[in-house]
């Protein structure tokens, strides 16, 4: 969970760098999906659920992401920020 919140620290000041979305997300996923195979429980089933589990993660946080590019330094933005933290503790 800690890790997950270092993650999106991050890949925020990165957005902030860069502006490019989808590799925030693209990042993000594939550290999930990393961190999720390394713990799944074994056989074919928990690999096809872990990957679309990434699939969905991805789509999430190219929504995430997205928003908040489009709201830069807004207050709108600071209330973005914080849900996604607070969504993705949960």
């Amino acid at each position: 969970m800690l890790i997950r919140i270092i993650v999106l620290l991050g890949l925020t000041q990165l957005l902030a760098v860069t502006h490019k979305p989808l590799v925030c997300s693209g990042i993000y996923t594939a550290v999930g999906l990393l961190m999720d195979l390394m713990f799944a429980a074994g056989g074919h089933a928990a690999i096809g659920s872990v990957v679309l589990w990434a699939v969905m993660r991805f789509a999430f946080a190219s929504v995430y992401f997205g928003l908040l590019s489009r709201f830069d330094r807004g207050p709108l933005y600071w209330a973005i920020l914080i849900a996604g933290f607070v969504i993705g503790l949960v």
